[in-house]
């Protein structure tokens, strides 16, 4: 995801995505994946009103890609509630009433702590681009 400079001290934040839900649509051998539902119709995309288009995927034949593409922001919103859901289990095996710190390299990487830690690596990875 691409960084937008910030005014504020030449800080840098991440952009915001497209809030889903998105859709996969067909037109022209080409998957679409788009904000609002494809008619059955297979009038052009653009026609749909008020559709925004995500992505082109140009080899039609990608369906597996183009659905888990379109099912992004319905995964990246699940994981963040299974982190919020999880933490108190990552901080009863810990047996602190805070939040665990950060890891360092080869700490932690088993058990609850490790799950949590993985999701938030992929949420970082899909919100800020890590």
């Amino acid at each position: 995801m691409a960084d937008q400079k910030d005014s504020r001290a030449g800080a840098r934040r991440p952009t915001q995505h497209t809030p889903g839900p998105w859709y996969v649509g067909a037109q022209n051998d080409a998957l679409y994946i788009i904000t609002r539902p494809p008619r059955p119709s297979r009038d052009d995309i653009v026609d749909i009103p008020d559709v925004k288009v995500i992505a082109i995927i140009n080899v039609c034949n990608d369906d597996a890609n183009a659905r888990l593409i379109a099912a992004a922001p319905a995964l990246l919103a699940a994981l963040c509630e299974a982190v919020t859901a999880v933490e108190p289990l990552r901080i009863k095996e810990h047996g602190r009433d805070t939040a665990h710190p950060q890891p360092g390299p080869g700490e932690c990487e088993r058990g609850t702590c490790g799950l949590v830690n993985g999701w938030r690596a992929a949420i970082r990875a899909a919100t800020e681009g890590a």
